[in-house]
């Protein structure tokens, strides 16, 4: 029988080294350049392919063509017309940052830094358009000329306009089967006109948003093209010459139309003035007149009557104003509704009216020639009142609800809410037990306030806005107003707004990219075979993530929380920011988040001020590559052992 000998034996086992000495460090580079995930693309400059090979031949080594990421975006010190970024990227690079309205991109590129690669970059935009969206573009390029351009990021400027002024006490009521809006301009010389934007089922956040349904100088309009059922969203911004914007006032309406075929006339109710004799008939609604200004209506009890207050917009010119009332809807034009007063004074007192119903006055101001200006419209109603109640009292009849969900938020601690960035908020104030002076009730966020409008059918006064889409604290105060617009009462409030959760991750960083340090070294290396170590791994957010929320049923059983209910939807995937947020009722819940390549995560949330919105951490599963590292390394050992105990019988 063949006997190998010892020559042969050390010959093989050298072989067997060498060949998976080989195999493990080809492994181990091909490894440094795999990533665990890469959401954006390889630009096409310097797209990291690896060279030919060269025709003396030898052994080409995978080149890494990782894409650089961005680390902690920053999009901070928003205003009206500027905004500053900053953030990293995970190896030294250049970068060219592109910005626009619309997704062409059309401002840029600027340059943080020129011909010099570093980690940290910083930008400054100015001459931006006040509460516009601008989307951005980053292309970040490394030394050795792989690309990456992100579009993942955009941004809203502020909307508010430090010299113009928003409108007041807008108003919108349904009309037949129109909505008619009303509301004050402001009194400031920069003041040119207004628009309307118009949505379906959420505000315009931004003058460039929405249906644009009026651009002009008036103080109401009437949309004729409504649908029925449908919940409407209009928001008023005041220009000046210049085009900017003011902030925005959002009232919302959902249309109900009436039955076709009507009903009777009360006997009561006056019969419309005949205008088929000598009084001249306008010649146009619309003209150069401007609407009387600062028109109000206060009611009194005791005497029956009410007093329409108002001032001219135009003193030059010889104007007389005639006030038309109905009791169904208001006055469209000068020849509609009952003739109740024309002269050139600044009030009338109307006192023939009756207890609980409703009465719409349009005031039209009326020059030499008998051309109208649009109207004015204001609407009362004549009710009981009580007297004067505790303050305790009057604050409790508040109430604070989330637009979409239809969820009640609760103050905490008698002066603290919290709610969710960019969401629509509802305000509103039952009338029951408020003292007979009250005229208006309004609320202030920050430097903006909204005017509650008064809804006889529902006797509250509510509004809507929007919350601000900067995390953080914020004054909420509600003002109560008397006829003379005197606060005889005033409630302070904190506001939180809370931002939205995250579904993010930590990645491993690449074992020879970016500083390179001993210690950073060893830490990858930890980090490759199993051991975590935050120091050399990078946040990140994860998009399209699967949240489900979970909720116990009566039988104390865990199902699926119904979100519909809410008009929400559950299961829901994060954006490409990983972000998700809930608005539910308060209680126990359960977060299940998911992902192809991703290890299940299940958190437990008790939530207390109606709001889901918890940052959750996901780990990308582990990699078997790392069990077959770990074996070729026992088989380099095996294999040295073999040698040395070949070369130990050598030696005998």
């Amino acid at each position: 029988m063949y006997k190998p000998s010892k020559v042969f034996l050390k010959n093989i086992a050298a072989l067997f080294v060498f060949c998976f000495c080989f195999l493990s460090v080809s492994y181990l580079a091909i490894a440094a350049t795999d990533t665990v995930q890469v959401k954006q693309t390889v630009g096409e400059e310097g797209d990291g392919t690896a060279p030919e090979t060269p025709t003396g031949g030898g052994i080409i080594l995978p080149i890494d063509a990782t894409p650089p990421e961005i680390l902690n975006m920053r999009i901070y010190d928003i205003d009206l017309d500027s905004a500053k970024i900053s953030f990293q990227t995970d190896e030294v690079c250049l970068v060219e940052l592109y910005y626009g309205k619309a997704k062409i991109y059309e401002f840029g590129p600027l340059l943080d830094h020129v011909d010099s690669y570093e980690y940290s970059h910083d930008f400054a935009l100015e001459g931006l358009g006040s509460g516009m969206k601008y989307n951005l573009k980053i292309v970040i390029k490394n030394q050795k000329g792989v690309t990456n351009t992100i579009t993942d990021y955009s941004f809203y400027t502020i909307a508010q306009f430090k010299t113009i002024p928003a409108v007041g006490s807008l108003t919108a009521i349904q009309v037949g089967g129109t909505v008619v809006l009303n509301w004050d301009n402001p009194q400031v010389a920069a003041f040119q006109g207004v628009q309307i934007s118009r949505q379906i089922g959420a505000p315009a956040l931004g003058p460039n948003e929405g249906e644009k349904v009026f651009f002009g100088l008036a103080e109401n309009f009437v949309d004729t093209n409504v649908a029925d059922n449908t919940e409407y969203y209009y928001t008023v911004f005041a220009f000046d010459a210049g085009g900017k914007f003011s902030s925005g006032v959002t009232v919302s309406i959902r249309t109900n139309f009436p039955s076709s075929g009507g009903g009777e006339t009360p006997e009561d109710v006056h019969p419309p003035v005949d205008n088929t004799g000598d009084e001249e008939e306008p010649t146009a609604i619309v003209s150069p007149l401007k609407d009387v200004r600062n028109l109000q209506v206060s009611a009194d009890l005791e005497k029956k009557t009410m007093t329409l207050h108002w001032e001219y917009a135009e003193i030059a010119v010889a104007s007389a104003v005639e006030i038309r009332r109905d009791l169904n809807f208001p006055s469209m034009s000068p020849l509609e509704g009952e003739l109740i007063y024309a002269g050139n004074g600044k009030s009338f007192e109307d006192d023939d009216i009756r207890k609980g119903q409703i009465y719409f006055y349009t005031v039209y101001v009326k020059d030499e020639k008998g051309r109208y200006s649009g109207g004015a419209m204001i609407a009362a109603e004549l009710k009981e009142t009580a007297t004067e109640s505790p303050e305790s009292d009057r604050w409790q009849d508040m109430n604070l609800v989330d637009v979409k969900s239809g969820i009640s938020i609760s103050i905490q601690d008698g002066d603290k809410i919290n709610v969710l960035q960019k969401t629509i908020l509802g305000v509103s104030y039952g009338v029951d037990s408020v003292p007979s002076n009250l005229a208006a009730v309004a609320i202030q966020i920050g430097d903006v306030s909204y005017l509650l409008n008064y809804s006889s059918e529902e006797s509250v006064y509510k509004s809507s806005f929007v919350v601000p889409s900067i995390p953080g604290i914020y004054s909420f105060d509600m003002v109560f107003l008397n006829s003379n617009n005197e606060v005889f009462f005033e409630k302070d409030l904190q506001m939180q707004v809370v931002s939205r959760g995250e579904i993010y991750t930590y990645n491993r960083e690449k074992l020879f990219s970016g500083e390179i340090s001993l210690e950073k070294l060893w830490c990858r290396l930890g980090n490759l075979f199993g051991r975590e170590n935050l120091y050399c791994m990078t946040q990140s957010s994860v998009s399209g993530a699967e949240i489900q929320i979970f909720r116990k049923n009566r039988d104390n059983i865990w199902e699926i929380w119904n979100a519909k209910e809410y008009n929400q939807e559950n299961p829901f995937l994060t954006d490409e920011s990983g972000r998700y947020s809930y608005f539910l009722p308060n209680g126990e819940y359960e977060i299940g988040v998911k992902k192809n390549g991703f290890d299940y995560a299940k958190v437990a949330n008790t939530v207390m001020d109606n709001i889901l919105a918890e940052d959750i951490r996901i780990n990308v599963k582990k990699d078997k590559k790392y069990a077959i590292i770990l074996l070729v390394i026992l088989f380099i050992a095996i294999a040295q052992i073999l040698r040395k105990r070949i070369l130990d019988i050598e030696k005998r």
